[in-house]
């Protein structure tokens, strides 16, 4: 947390080479695909300028992407808390059903 990313990929990557189990996510709007990784979480809903307080309704934190998240041949349990995702390439009637 001492050296912030820009991107929750990048973040992964990080800790994925570093063999961290979290990615702490401050708020803002990340448009990009995020692929999951066995043993890494993702928690989101912090805020960096008040010394990474986590709150998830204060700080949103939303993942913008198409698709937005993706998961291949998990192997672990992977934890994503604290995020909106939205897809980008969802109809408007998607989810209707009459």
């Amino acid at each position: 947390m001492n050296d912030p990313i820009k991107t929750i990929t990048e973040g992964i990557s990080k800790a994925r080479s570093s063999f961290k189990p979290n990615v702490i996510v401050a708020q803002g709007i990340y448009t990009e695909s995020v692929t999951l990784f066995s043993g890494v979480n993702l928690h989101g809903g912090y805020d960096a300028s008040s010394g990474w307080k986590r709150n998830i309704t204060t700080f949103p934190t939303i993942i913008r992407g198409n698709p937005a998240i993706s998961a291949n041949a998990l192997v672990s349990k992977v934890i994503v808390s604290g995020f909106t995702v939205e897809g980008t390439d969802v109809p408007s009637d998607a989810g209707n059903l009459g």
